[in-house]
């Protein structure tokens, strides 16, 4: 699949790994000149995807960070690859090579490059505290949890339980959408994490699938968190 939206993590993870060695990075402030999406997109079509972003305004590294994730701001992403860039223009490489995701030298050419499995291990890194400290993989999560996307696994899962969670929707051509979810479902005795991505003509479908999908999983999550026969050591923690 072609992972869309979904590279906005990795771009996260990326810069608070490098504040961990410079505290400040986060600091400095960005001004918003004007969108440049278009750009980017090479004649394709681009999804909906409004900026909130305000022209003249300055916001800091953090709050980019944020806008990128909790809304998929394309705008806070472009400003926020161009600090990347000019801080070390091989970091994002590294972080993905770090954590095994290779991409393409031509994207272009090989869009539909990833897989579920092989995505799923920035979330799963970022759970288990296993490249970012506990302190900034905690924030990673938190910032997540604040996604305002609420549909597929969100729609499937109780209001009262927060998902980590990042979805990612490239419009192919008019007639033809690919659609991702993935999440850390914070069930409260099994936590598990979850990732959907599909493809196909119709987008409300694919919400629908996702979240059908979603409820099923969890619903038997939920059964078997009853049997404590099947709880992991560090659930009964």
């Amino acid at each position: 699949f072609s992972p869309a939206s979904l590279m906005k993590v990795p771009i996260m993870i990326a810069l608070l790994k490098l504040s961990e060695k410079e505290p400040t990075v986060l600091e400095p402030k960005i001004k918003f000149i004007e969108k440049r999406e278009s750009n980017y997109t090479l004649g394709r079509p681009v999804g909906e995807n409004s900026s909130l972003l305000v022209s003249g305004v300055s916001y800091t590294v953090l709050q980019l960070i944020e806008l990128m994730i909790s809304e998929s701001d394309n705008e806070a992403t472009i400003l926020l690859l161009d600090y990347i860039n000019q801080l070390d223009q091989h970091l994002l490489k590294v972080v993905q090579k770090d954590i095994g995701l290779e991409i393409p030298d031509s994207i272009i050419n090989a869009e539909d490059f990833i897989t579920v499995k092989r995505y799923s291990s920035f979330f799963r890194t970022l759970y288990n505290a296993s490249y970012l400290n506990e302190s900034n993989s905690n924030l990673a999560l938190s910032i997540l949890i604040k996604s305002g996307y609420g549909f597929g696994i969100r729609l499937a899962i109780p209001i009262n339980i927060d998902i980590a969670h990042k979805y990612g929707h490239k419009l192919i051509r008019k007639d033809y959408h690919q659609l991702h979810h993935f999440a850390v479902v914070y069930h409260q005795k099994k936590p598990y994490l979850l990732g959907v991505m599909t493809k196909g003509k119709d987008l409300e479908e694919l919400k629908y699938s996702i979240t059908r999908l979603s409820k099923v999983i969890y619903n038997e999550v939920d059964q078997k968190a009853e049997l404590k026969e099947n709880y992991l050591k560090r659930d009964l923690e």
